[in-house]
């Protein structure tokens, strides 16, 4: 069945004008369109229901959708305060507190007095790797990047989800995904 042309841009006007004001300020919108009971010489109408958002609404629209807004931080952490990450204009680091996967392998060149795969970072010449270190980028007196904002400082861009925390270098498109329960480089 063809959903009428008003109800269909109702959808995506509501899908465009998606604010970060907060999880009550926007509504899923969805359209139906029903037969007439009996049959009539009108043609079917077409109603736009709205609803407030659902968890699973806010879970795809946080973890799906283009950064709702872009800030510059050089210093940040996520909401939940277990990842933070120190940015300069090429390269990025980030830490994370808790997690419960295994890091990679340890490379050869990474000391064993050294913590190994608290983290990663992507380095000036746009590649990723483990964090071999002794000290920690973690700060709770660092900013918020709030989910859903995204973070740029010359190269880097890291985006902040629901799932996760994703930092990539524009011109190398390489970088990483971080989260509590998973990691993956790229």
């Amino acid at each position: 069945m063809m959903r009428s042309a008003p109800a269909l841009l109702c959808a995506v006007m509501f899908v465009v004008g998606c604010s970060s004001d907060g999880p009550d300020a926007g509504a899923v919108a969805t359209s139906t369109t029903g037969a007439p009971a009996a049959p009539t010489s009108e043609t079917p109408s077409s109603t736009t229901v709205v609803s407030a958002p659902t968890e699973s609404s806010v879970t795809t629209a946080m973890t799906a959708a283009a950064p709702l807004r872009t800030v510059r931080l050089e210093q940040f952490q996520t909401p939940t305060k277990n990842i933070a990450c120190l940015a300069t204009g090429e390269e990025v680091r980030c830490d994370i507190q808790e997690r419960s996967w295994q890091p990679p392998p340890r490379p050869a060149d990474c000391d064993r007095e050294l913590d190994w795969g608290n983290g990663f970072s992507i380095l000036p010449e746009g590649t990723t790797t483990g964090n071999c270190a002794t000290d920690t980028v973690l700060n709770r007196s660092n900013p918020v990047l709030a989910y859903g904002e995204a973070s740029t400082v010359g190269a880097i861009s890291c985006v902040s989800r629901l799932d996760g925390l994703t930092c990539t270098h524009a011109r190398t498109r390489r970088g990483f995904f971080l989260s509590r329960e998973s990691y993956k480089l790229f």
